[in-house]
């Protein structure tokens, strides 16, 4: 399995995310937060949700954390550096790790916290993922105010659901049952890791198009997939038949290749290992 913790960053839109967390808009839950109000965006990659966020609550202290800032890809590094540029004065983007509680000790007693696609990130890892994002909900619970509220998604394993791309919400008080179900219902089918793995080999993601309002860099095309390909965390985004698209499915293709031989050595591994502890 390739080490996730340097997969592709990914960057879902504002509006998106708030519809995701339960909201009609990023202004609907904006609104929603006290005065003076601290949150939280774990995981934030190369999202404009804490500059959104921010620019309609001026009142609000806002901080971007990511364990991949600053990013290592020259196209995330020109897309974070936009973001920083324009952010509003109370935004603030820094590196944090969610599963190292002392790089957090800087946010605290936040009104509210929302991370996406992180938790359903940690749970890809073999063997290990569950408690790794075990240890993430944990310690993204520990910044939140007693009254404080954690939104994370997406809710992966209702894949075949309306509430695909939606998100849980728990609070500072959840108990040790709470969490364990809040991971039941982040974690994704294995199909579905098999396409996040592609993702981070071949470094294009397909995302739902609906993810997306029109965008002027996306190229047409006579037939419209329910899909869209980026190679830059969906800064721009190509259709599926397009040329660009055709480009970037072939590497997709190349990396479900790869991502297939992991699983098969994976499956291999573990039986081996089964097998040699049965005979002795």
């Amino acid at each position: 399995m390739p080490d996730i913790a340097h997969d592709p960053m990914t960057g879902s839109d504002a509006e998106f995310l708030a519809e995701a967390y339960g909201y009609g808009s990023a202004k609907e839950l904006a609104a929603t937060e006290p005065p003076h109000a601290q949150i939280a965006d774990f995981g934030s990659g190369l999202s404009n949700f804490g500059n959104i966020f921010g620019t309609l609550r001026p009142d609000a202290r806002v901080s971007c954390v990511d364990i991949q800032y600053p990013p290592q890809r020259l196209t995330e590094a020109r897309v974070l550096a936009q973001l920083k540029t324009e952010a509003p004065a109370n935004v603030h983007y820094r590196w944090g790790n969610v599963l190292d509680e002392r790089s957090l000790q800087g946010i605290r007693d936040l009104d509210a916290a929302f991370s996406y696609n992180l938790v359903t990130h940690l749970l890809r890892v073999r063997h290990a993922g569950r408690a790794l994002a075990r240890t993430a909900l944990t310690n993204m619970l520990s910044t939140l105010k007693p009254e404080g509220t954690l939104y994370v998604g997406p809710t992966n394993s209702r894949m075949e659901s309306s509430q695909r791309w939606s998100a849980i919400t728990l609070t500072s008080t959840a108990s040790n049952e709470d969490i364990e179900n809040a991971l039941d219902t982040l974690k994704s089918p294995p199909r579905v890791d098999l396409l996040y793995t592609a993702a981070a080999i071949s470094g294009v993601t397909a995302y739902p198009r609906h993810r997306f309002a029109p965008h002027p860099t996306r190229r047409g095309a006579l037939i419209k997939f329910p899909v869209i390909l980026s190679n830059d965390a969906g800064q721009t985004q190509q259709e599926v038949l397009s040329w660009r698209g055709i480009a970037l499915s072939a590497r997709f293709a190349g990396g479900l290749i790869a991502a297939g031989w992991y699983e098969a050595t994976d499956a291999l591994s573990d039986l081996a290992a089964t097998t040699k502890s049965r005979l002795r």
